[in-house]
């Protein structure tokens, strides 16, 4: 029982246990060590006491437990958990905060909405002062949408700055690449996680923000072990991914080939920077790829654990690297080599 005594063996607890709880508080506890750790407790004057363990381990029994007075083998089983390596095949969220994520977000949406559609900075005519020009580009680029109509019949299609369809099919293709997420709908209890993907390639960043804002960090890994429906079953398809990457090359190609009337690359450019300057549209558009640029891979951490899809291993962190560093493609490399939900398919 010395071992216990308030005198100079305080000392021991304060540089040796004094550490461990420190570094438990600092760091994730796998589910399956989570419970051993339950009964212990701390008691006044720098003692430990009621410390029960029910996970096996090699130098304690689950059956024995250690008291003030009993033995310290008991203790000794506790930085043999430490020793495990804690990280390793354990996939935590990226927003290890989820306030400040949240807060981020809002800050995020609240500036989105500002300055696109209320101020009168901008170039342009804030969206309740849009002036017919603006409208008109804005549907025209909805008829031109995915280069089918300019391609296949040319004398139908509205004529539009070919750099200014491309910036418009790559943003919104990007906002519905997150439909790629869908499956973390089961566990969002608050919000509709189909209506926002819905309409995000309608209003791009006004809705993308908001639902960064809004959802819950799901679960990890998932637990609802329902088969996919229809749309969860596209949602998991590898080929979303590389649908939407092959896109994002003719989006690239249709800016500097497109329409070869408007001259080379740089001249499309030179009067794209024009337009820019005096349609709120294209202003918007650009200020689109910023958000998303920053914003893609806010998703794809919970995804990863949501799938057990260990960023440890090569495959893992390229995709996780991709996703934060390469706007659009980044993303689409992942969705289309991320690890399948394991036992869901029907």
């Amino acid at each position: 029982s010395s071992f216990w005594h308030p005198g100079s063996h305080r000392d021991l607890y304060r540089h040796h246990m004094l550490p461990v709880f420190m570094f438990l508080a600092l760091h994730p506890i796998p589910a399956t060590a989570r419970s051993g750790l339950a009964g212990l407790r701390v008691r006044a004057q720098g003692r430990i006491g009621g410390a029960r363990e029910s996970v096996a381990s090699p130098l304690a029994s689950p059956s024995r437990s250690c008291s003030p007075c009993g033995s310290t083998k008991r203790v000794l089983g506790f930085p043999a958990y430490l020793k495990k390596p804690l990280l390793r095949n354990t996939i935590t969220s990226a927003t290890k905060t989820p306030g400040v994520g949240k807060a981020v977000a809002s800050v995020g949406a609240l500036a989105y909405w500002y300055w696109v559609f209320v101020s009168d900075v901008p170039p342009g005519n804030m969206v309740l002062k849009s002036s017919p020009e603006t409208l008109k580009l804005a549907l025209d680029c909805s008829i031109n949408f995915w280069f089918i109509l300019p391609t296949f019949a040319s004398d139908l299609a509205p004529q539009v700055h070919p750099v200014m369809e491309g910036l418009f099919n790559f943003v919104v293709t990007w906002t519905m690449m997150m439909f790629g997420f869908y499956t973390e709908a089961r566990e969002q209890k608050k919000i509709s996680t189909l209506g926002f993907f819905i309409a995000m390639p309608f209003l791009t960043n006004a809705v993308y923000l908001p639902y960064l804002a809004l959802r819950e960090s799901p679960v990890q890994p998932l637990r609802d072990d329902r088969e996919l429906d229809a749309l969860e079953q596209v949602a998991e398809s590898p080929n979303l991914g590389r649908l939407f990457g092959a896109i994002g090359v003719m989006c690239l190609f249709w800016t500097t080939l497109g329409r070869p009337e408007y001259g080379a690359l740089m001249e499309r450019v030179s009067s794209f920077s024009d337009l820019v300057q005096s349609d709120r549209v294209p202003w918007a558009f650009l200020v689109d790829f910023i958000c998303l640029s920053i914003f893609q891979s806010w998703l794809v951490s919970d995804d990863m654990a949501r799938r057990s899809f260990d960023r440890s291993t090569s495959k893992g962190l390229a995709a996780l690297w991709a996703s934060r560093l390469v706007p659009y493609f980044g993303l689409a490399y992942y969705l289309s080599v991320r690890t399948p939900l394991k036992g869901k398919s029907k």
